[in-house]
């Protein structure tokens, strides 16, 4: 609780100490830019597996070209 209202007053919106890691997480792993050495380095400093990591990644896929053109019409 005192992490959340902290954040709070912090940024002005709320915000959780998770919403911070998920953000963290996927700025680093963001276009895949990570070696496999680095990846698990990072997995390890948040203390969990890289398959874990995984799933924190947030950054959306860019659409393919069926979707793309389908949105031009």
């Amino acid at each position: 609780m005192w992490a959340r209202r902290t954040l709070q007053s912090l940024f002005g919106k709320p915000c959780t100490l998770t919403l911070l890691r998920h953000g963290y997480i996927s700025h680093m792993l963001a276009f895949g830019q990570l070696s496999i050495r680095d990846r698990e380095q990072l997995a390890k400093e948040m203390c969990h597996s890289p398959t874990t990591q995984m799933q924190y990644q947030w950054i959306a896929k860019e659409p393919d070209a069926r979707e793309v053109s389908k949105l031009d019409i």
